[in-house]
């Protein structure tokens, strides 16, 4: 799991509703992405379904929705996927 942020006056984000507490998110929060699936392009569709490798679409959600921890990630959560121990 990746966290990303925090987020910056600015980001596309900001003022939109978390779908998992509906709370618009704000500068500084920290986020992260729940993968949801293919989506409705048919060739994720069909590479989902033969071997389980496509490009996913995934709905971002505060990191305390996510996690249930109220701090702020560590280093190692916001860490490249190869970097991780």
């Amino acid at each position: 799991m990746t966290a990303y942020g925090p987020l910056r006056n600015g980001d596309p984000l900001i003022g939109t509703r978390c779908p998992a507490c509906h709370v618009p998110f704000t500068a500084a929060d920290w986020v992260a992405e729940i993968p949801v699936g293919p989506g409705g392009n048919p060739d994720a569709q069909l590479a989902a379904r033969m071997d389980g490798r496509f490009q996913v679409v995934a709905v971002p959600v505060h990191w305390p929705c996510h996690t249930g921890h109220r701090a702020p990630p560590t280093a190692a959560d916001t860490a490249p996927e190869w970097m991780r121990v």
